[in-house]
């Protein structure tokens, strides 16, 4: 007999299956102290990353793992792979007891109550969900009144889980992009991506010169403007402006008519074009991503006040481009843009996209 069988024999005396609040699930027939066994199980051991592979093609196995230790997870055949089912208070987890595992009970049980398990801790974040959100959402299990009492990665272990109402998702997201769905779009599709590639650069730091003195949002409704008006930022074109280019982009509404900001972005083309020159592909790249060693700065900042204006790096990187004969491109510039570029990621540690970008950082 195999051994999921006969832990299913054993299922039938002390669980049966009965629907409850979020579908079909185990429930103890039986009342259970702290600590007892509640049956013996059969499965593989499987890594945390295996269980983000379930997430991605089969996201009811994913549901039916059962965490094991900091790392691995029991993946559960037969009946009680089946039936188990998650919750953010768990009473259940998988133990070994004599040399076999166990499914045994954290908490005591009473008969009739569901017997559930937690899976929410792949980045060992652990016993968080302890308050109630009363949203009526369905897929809401229970979510915290307050963001900053919890680790952001249990945040975002539950965001990639689909956990999480979508009005939670909105308070965790850094707040500073609002709720302008362009601005949101950005945020979650940009903003924090390591940029390597040369072409790109100059065009983020040109509108970022452009934004001097603005807010990003003004220039974001502008960019597509922008890359009309400057031939799509190809810098090697608009090196060649001359007075007659100079006179359309000051008449030009749709975008912003500085004189200072025109002259400089010419002025940085021409610039550009002499370090590539000087140092071929990547060299502008290598010119930007020096000051920071060549490798994203993960930070860890829990509130928006935390986060600086400029650091010794972005000071650093002025310094570099005004040598260069770039201009617009004081400290503040400097970081900003370097946090829309990847060089550092600046995301809340409660935001989704910290964990994004993390994972897609630059390596040295």
């Amino acid at each position: 007999m195999q051994p999921y069988a006969r832990a299913r024999m054993r299922h039938s005396a002390l669980l049966e299956v009965r629907q409850v609040r979020n579908g079909r699930g185990l429930v103890a027939r039986t009342a259970f102290r702290a600590g007892a066994r509640i049956c013996v199980i059969d499965g593989e051991i499987v890594s945390s990353a295996r269980v983000w592979e379930y997430w991605d093609r089969d996201p009811r196995r994913a549901e039916n793992c059962f965490r094991f230790d900091a790392e691995r997870y029991l993946d559960p055949r037969g009946f009680l792979g089946e039936f188990a089912n998650h919750s953010c208070q768990p009473n259940a987890a998988v133990r070994v007891q004599r040399g076999k595992l166990c499914l045994v009970a954290t908490r005591s049980i009473a008969r009739g109550d569901e017997v559930t398990h937690d899976y929410s801790t792949l980045l060992g974040a652990d016993d968080v969900w302890t308050l109630t959100c009363n949203c009526g959402e369905k897929e809401c299990r229970g979510i915290v009144a307050s963001i900053d009492t919890l680790p952001a990665t249990t945040l975002r272990d539950y965001l990639r889980l689909r956990f999480v109402p979508a009005h939670i998702v909105a308070s965790m997201r850094c707040s500073w992009c609002g709720t302008d769905p362009l601005y949101v779009k950005y945020h979650d599709t940009e903003w924090g991506i390591p940029v390597t590639d040369d072409r790109a650069l100059f065009a983020k730091l040109t509108l970022d010169g452009f934004q001097a003195g603005l807010s990003w949002i003004t220039i974001l409704r502008k960019r597509t403007a922008f890359e009309r008006a400057f031939h799509n930022f190809d810098p090697a074109r608009v090196a060649r402006y001359g007075s007659r280019d100079r006179r359309r982009l000051l008449k030009d509404a749709s975008i912003v008519r500085s004189t200072q900001k025109i002259d400089a972005a010419i002025r940085n083309a021409r610039a550009w074009v002499a370090v590539m020159e000087r140092g071929g592909r990547g060299a502008f790249r290598d010119l930007l991503w020096e000051s920071v060693g060549h490798a994203t700065r993960i930070n860890h900042w829990r509130r928006s006040d935390q986060i600086p204006a400029a650091t010794r790096q972005s000071e650093a990187m002025s310094r570099t481009l005004r040598n260069a004969g770039f201009s617009f491109c004081g400290p503040t510039i400097c970081y900003a843009f370097m946090q829309a570029v990847g060089m550092v990621n600046d995301h809340l540690v409660c935001c989704p996209r910290h964990g994004a970008c993390e994972r897609r950082a630059r390596l040295r």
